[in-house]
């Protein structure tokens, strides 16, 4: 299912987007999209090597694409999960978020709103916000 949602995103024209990473099967190779995919999702650099679950921006990350993958699969948003899912895309943007790191290091004010987003998207993806 992961990669037909990637894929409709991007054929859509609207390849789902964190940061500077682009999540596009149609350029990446379905299996590549996937595994970078499954990896934010855990948490874990698109290269595998480090789980970066304490890391406010990577958790930030997981929810959000978890977020972009619900919406893209048909689920509906409330102003306040669009509020946070456009929040959240302008914080991984700042710090040119790539899936492997950032930079520079994050602000205590971005981190704490990172984490603030971060609950917001873990409630919307567990249908508890809307």
């Amino acid at each position: 299912m992961l990669d037909q949602t990637l894929l409709a995103a991007a054929n859509a024209g609207h390849p789902i987007t964190l940061g500077v990473l682009v999540l596009d099967p149609t350029k990446l190779g379905a299996a590549t999209a996937c595994t970078d995919a499954v990896n934010i999702l855990n948490k874990t650099t698109i290269n595998g090597k480090t789980k970066l679950s304490a890391d406010p921006l990577f958790n930030m990350a997981a929810q959000l694409l978890a977020a972009d993958l619900n919406i893209q699969a048909g689920a509906g948003a409330c102003g306040a999960a669009v509020t946070a899912i456009n929040q959240a895309h302008a914080l991984l943007v700042k710090y040119g978020f790539n899936g492997n790191s950032y930079s520079p290091k994050l602000a205590s004010a971005d981190a704490t709103l990172a984490n603030s987003l971060a609950t917001s998207l873990d409630k919307y993806n567990n249908d508890l916000l809307c």
